[in-house]
C-alpha cells in the first residue's frame, strides 16, 4: 500500500510540472469522447437521396396478386432515406453543392426488364465525394431496402409458380382469351 501512495505522489509532482502533460490527460479522452457522440448522432439523421426516374411512369408488373410500379420501390426507400424527386441535371448540382447526399436513378425498362425475368433490373446510385462514409452508408441502407422488397417480390412469384403447380396437378378452370373451361 506504501508503495502505491508513493508511486501515486510521485505521478502527481509530474503533472504538476508538466501542465501540457495534464492537459493532453483530461483533454484526450474528452475529444474522444465527442467524436464518439458526433458519429453516433449522424448516424440516426436521415439523409437525403435525389430520385431521377428515366422508366415510363405509371408502368406497373403483376407479380402473384399484387400489381407493382417504381412508386412501390420509392415508398420502399422512404423507410430508410428522405427521396426528392428531380431531374438528372438538377439532381446533379444538387449533389454538388451538397444539398443531397446522393442520387438514385432509376433506368428506363426498369419495370419491363423486372417483368421479363429475362435482365436483372437494376438502379444506379451515385453518393457525394465530400462524405464517403456516409456515402457508404446510404448504400447500405438502399441496399437492405431494396433487398426486402426484392424478397417480398421473390416470395410473390413463388406463390404463383405454386399455382401453377397445384393447377397442374390438381386441374382446376381457366379462362383464356374470353373462353373459359375446366382443366
Amino acid at each position: 500500500m506504501r508503495g502505491a501512495l508513493a508511486l501515486f505522489a510521485k505521478d502527481l509532482r509530474l503533472l504538476v510540472r508538466a501542465p501540457l502533460m495534464l492537459a493532453v490527460l483530461v483533454g484526450y479522452p474528452l475529444l474522444v469522447a465527442l467524436l464518439v457522440a458526433a458519429a453516433l448522432q449522424g448516424e440516426n439523421r436521415r439523409p437525403t437521396v435525389a430520385l431521377v426516374s428515366l422508366d415510363t411512369p405509371g408502368r406497373t408488373v403483376q407479380v402473384g396478386d399484387r400489381r407493382l410500379s417504381v412508386d412501390d420501390y420509392v415508398d420502399r426507400l422512404r423507410d430508410e432515406v428522405d427521396v426528392e424527386r428531380l431531374p438528372a441535371d438538377r439532381a446533379r448540382q444538387e449533389l454538388d453543392a451538397g444539398r443531397v447526399a446522393a442520387i438514385l436513378t432509376i433506368p428506363e425498362g426498369f419495370i419491363a426488364d423486372l417483368q421479363s425475368g429475362v435482365r436483372q433490373p437494376t438502379l444506379e446510385l451515385v453518393t457525394s465525394r465530400r462524405s464517403p462514409i456516409e456515402g457508404e452508408a446510404i448504400q447500405r441502407r438502399l441496399e437492405s431496402a431494396v433487398y426486402r422488397f426484392n424478397q417480398g417480390l421473390a416470395q410473390g412469384y413463388v406463390r404463383q409458380v405454386l399455382q401453377l403447380v397445384d393447377f397442374i396437378v390438381n386441374g382446376g378452370s381457366i379462362a383464356v382469351l374470353g373462353r373459359s373451361g375446366d382443366v
